[in-house]
């Protein structure tokens, strides 16, 4: 019973939300831990009212986007909130329109532009990949990008917190315009105004799952022409029991 799904589907939501809040004080696995701890007190005075609301108002995209925050209150890439149906249409809702280009950070701080789509909003502003980007909006690139809250987390890293920002930064309904501030590869400084499109290349160009086989092994081997055994990690993201067994199979 411990270890059970917990089921609250036959309680309100305001109900259920109380159940979850009360089982997750005393059981999650990072309590007690400086960083990864949620301020529960802060995050319950923020979600209940929204919650309350939404059970008030019979609203379940409400409930849902209410939960969502709750989650996004966690340092801990391993919680998530799956909203089913209702979840899949306001994630596409927020990505399926964008400016058709996708950046990456640099080390040293710069930020490039890695995609362009082919006939996208930035394409036609002549806006190429190993383009700078310095300003979006009028504000630097750094800061635009940390301004942005992405609905893909929560993240158990500042690194991949901040890959999302910067994909989620280019993400906008339908007609939103956005100046942006560039320098092509050779040439000068420009200023452009793009209005967002739909299109999910550029978004998915820089997802960091992008030309990974998802039904891939953790683990495969095979012997070289060399005579030499060759074992390739792929991942260490699911299964890491099946990862050791794997890896005994292959040193066998």
């Amino acid at each position: 019973d411990d270890v059970a799904v917990k089921d609250f589907s036959k309680n309100s939501y305001s109900q259920a939300f109380q159940k979850l809040f009360d089982t997750l004080t005393k059981e999650y696995a990072f309590n007690g831990i400086k960083g990864k701890q949620p301020d529960w007190e802060a995050l319950y005075d923020e979600v209940m009212p929204q919650v309350k609301a939404a059970e008030k108002q019979k609203d379940a995209r409400a409930y849902y986007l209410a939960l969502l925050q709750f989650a996004l209150g966690f340092q801990d890439g391993h919680v998530s909130m799956n909203g089913d149906v209702i979840g899949g249409q306001y994630y596409y809702e927020q990505v399926s329109s964008g400016y058709g280009f996708g950046i990456r950070e640099l080390d040293d701080g710069r930020v490039l532009v890695v995609h362009v789509t082919k006939e996208g909003p930035a394409a036609e502003a002549d806006i190429q990949v190993g383009a700078e980007i310095l300003k979006f909006n009028g504000q630097p690139i750094a800061d635009a990008i940390a301004s942005v809250e992405p609905i893909s987390g929560p993240f158990s890293t500042q690194i991949a917190r901040r890959l999302e920002q910067a994909r989620f930064l280019l993400r906008a309904p339908v007609g939103t315009e956005a100046t942006v501030t560039y320098k092509n590869p050779g040439q000068a400084v420009k200023t452009v105004t793009l209005a967002a499109a739909l299109e999910l290349d550029s978004f998915n160009a820089t997802s960091p799952y992008t030309g990974r086989e998802s039904s891939v092994l953790p683990l495969d081997y095979k012997y070289l022409t060399s005579g030499v055994g060759y074992i390739r990690i792929n991942s260490n993201y699911d299964d890491l029991n099946l990862l050791y067994r794997l890896f005994e199979r292959a040193i066998k």
